[in-house]
């Protein structure tokens, strides 16, 4: 079975109207915000198309039985986790879940600890909830990642409530083994802890299998709720759809108690592309990752050429993680990413919105036609 992934062009992306390819003029290549630019699988599209005609364009209800089995069934496959369909909860969109579940499971006013580089509005939100952040890095390792678990430790000692766990990393392209993930479990039970863990970027791990926190042990699972989409492996944002995995019947009396008005606006169209990805999406899943896996290759081996230039090339997702701190870049008055606007026309995201951790740092999104990145690329090397 062949699937489209190299068909849009540029004029193309434009014309779908979203922010990533509108927001800067149109001789900038954007390769900014987590969405990719490929046709929609078409198993999803004739879904769409059959709500349509029904008119599903109502308010839907947050209980929805066929999504969570669905998904329950997808991670038994995907992911060797078997979990009660019933502990699923849909809600718009993660970032809610994610204020949610701090707001519903950890002590009013306590710290989150957040590791860095982060994902960027998390630093916003948990700002607007009026809690304290506390920063812990994750830590380069030879060519892989780890999060600096006495700085998690401390930070637990310190009064901070719960942990942001975002597995795969954003935007580090990180994922955690189960001994990492073990010892997090370990430090947070230790400190009466709680663990929100974003999972949205699961289905896009190149290697092996995505552990999920909670499928630990039942320890890691009475105090973490889980948070998943298909709107990035299936590149679905706009449709707003998310699911909470609550996975205490305790907790799930908590979770819906909060009231409605902050977890309604689920899309019915959202629903029903969840359930068809969940349920018949896999075997267009399967070919994007090696269509992202040749992209992410083609990506690293070019910039291995580039003098200066740190870059290890993601476990997961589609972003890569650029480390100029080395180049001459890093000697500018401004910072890479707004040089690499200047100069080669492409838009990133500046590391130092991911942490002041991230500065002289760059996130790309590669999640673009073989042609695009080719482009993307020669722009890149013309200038650095």
């Amino acid at each position: 079975m062949s699937f489209d992934f190299s068909s849009p062009t540029a004029a193309s992306l434009r014309a779908r109207g979203g922010i990533k390819w509108n927001a800067y003029p149109p001789e900038v290549q954007p390769m900014w915000v987590a969405e990719m630019d490929f046709p929609t699988a078409e198993v999803i599209t004739e879904t769409l198309r059959e709500a349509i005609g029904r008119e599903m364009f109502g308010y839907v209800n947050t209980s929805q039985p066929e999504l969570a089995a669905a998904l329950a069934e997808f991670c038994r496959q995907r992911y060797d986790w078997a979990f009660d369909p019933a502990a699923v909860r849909v809600l718009p969109e993660v970032i809610r879940g994610v204020e949610l579940a701090i707001d519903a499971f950890s002590a009013p006013g306590s710290a989150v600890v957040l590791p860095v580089p982060a994902y960027m509005p998390f630093s916003e939100l948990i700002g607007v909830m009026g809690r304290r952040i506390i920063e812990v890095p994750m830590l380069r390792q030879g060519e892989r990642w780890q999060l600096d678990l006495e700085a998690l430790e401390e930070a637990f000692r310190q009064g901070a409530g719960s942990l942001i766990l975002t597995n795969p990393h954003n935007p580090l392209g990180k994922t955690f083994d189960a001994a990492e993930l073990t010892e997090i479990a370990k430090i947070v039970d230790r400190h009466q802890g709680r663990v929100v863990s974003d999972e949205i970027h699961a289905p896009l791990v190149y290697q092996g299998r995505h552990i999920p926190y909670a499928s630990l042990s039942e320890t890691a699972a009475a105090h973490s709720v889980t948070l998943m989409s298909t709107s990035k492996a299936w590149n679905l944002p706009g449709l707003c759809c998310a699911q909470a995995i609550v996975h205490t019947e305790a907790d799930r009396v908590r979770w819906d108690a909060i009231p409605e008005v902050r977890k309604h606006l689920v899309s019915p169209l959202g629903v029903v592309a969840s359930e068809t990805a969940y349920r018949a999406g896999s075997p267009w899943l399967n070919a994007l990752v090696q269509q992202l896996a040749a992209n992410r290759d083609y990506l690293f081996n070019a910039l291995q050429e580039v003098a200066g230039l740190r870059a290890f090339a993601p476990q997961a997702t589609y972003l890569a993680w650029l480390d100029f701190r080395e180049h001459r870049l890093a000697q500018l008055a401004e910072s890479p990413a707004s040089y690499l606007l200047r100069e080669a026309k492409l838009a990133t995201v500046d590391g130092r919105a991911c942490g002041e951790i991230g500065a002289n740092h760059v996130r790309l999104n590669f999640g673009t036609t073989s042609e695009l990145l080719h482009q993307a690329v020669d722009s890149l090397k013309a200038v650095l």
